[in-house]
């Protein structure tokens, strides 16, 4: 049975990944552990970033609130102005094409080869 990532499931491995990268950096110096929430995508999505300067640490979940925002601008259902919502109006009629990345790059396309380890 084949099952899909989806976007809160990919959301969610991003940032637990991310907590579990930064648990050894915990163990040298004093650290502050900075929380916010931010309500995106249909669920509150939450960021933990544990760093000595809290200053950095609230950069950091700055940084990744602006990317889940493009990524709900970009890809939301419920608004005529997303590539989402363009595509669903004007895909029967007429080549719709995605927005560029920031940066003007369009983004990699991710790969379906199944994940596993190489010896």
């Amino acid at each position: 049975m084949k099952h899909e990532i989806g976007r809160r499931e990919f959301v969610g491995l991003g940032l637990g990944a991310f907590v579990v990268a930064s648990i050894p950096l915990t163990r040298h110096r004093p650290q502050h552990i900075v929380r916010r929430t931010l309500p995106v995508m249909g669920t509150i999505a939450q960021f933990a970033v544990v760093h000595r300067d809290e200053r950095t640490a609230h950069a950091a979940i700055d940084a990744a609130m602006a990317e889940l925002l493009w990524v709900e601008r970009t890809m939301t259902r419920f608004t005529d102005t997303s590539d989402i919502g363009r595509a669903n109006l004007r895909a029967a009629r007429e080549v719709v094409p995605a927005r560029l990345r920031r940066g003007g790059h369009r983004p990699r396309r991710l790969s379906r080869a199944p994940l596993h380890a190489s010896r």
